[in-house]
């Protein structure tokens, strides 16, 4: 009786595998984020900081992180600051050569 699952079928679907989460993560992620940002109103007025930098009265910024934890999966972290408010969320999108629909798993207004 033959072995459906041998060492050599086994490799292939591992490298298949790791290199369908790191074209998830070099092309989903930079998509996640082009939209994410356009959907949020950030436009050239809005500075870049770091992720996790505190910010700073009255200066309009922003802060995002795009992640791959798993393959065909995206999840986009963001913060905006404008003025002494802002706010920000977490939206997990599924990611199979195009973004697909987000879905927010967590809001917070500053």
């Amino acid at each position: 009786m033959k072995r459906f699952i041998t060492t050599k079928r086994a490799l292939a679907a591992l490298c298949i595998y790791l290199v369908a989460w790191a074209l998830i993560a070099a092309l989903g992620c930079s998509q996640a984020r082009r939209y994410v940002l356009t959907r949020s109103g950030v436009d050239s007025h809005f500075t870049e900081i770091p992720f996790g930098t505190p910010h700073q009265c009255c200066a309009p910024q922003y802060s995002f992180r795009a992640v791959s934890y798993a393959p065909f999966f995206v999840t986009a972290t963001f913060d905006l600051t404008h003025g002494e408010s802002g706010h920000g969320g977490i939206v997990i999108f599924l990611w199979g050569g195009i973004l697909g629909p987000g879905i927010p798993y967590r809001a917070w207004v500053i």
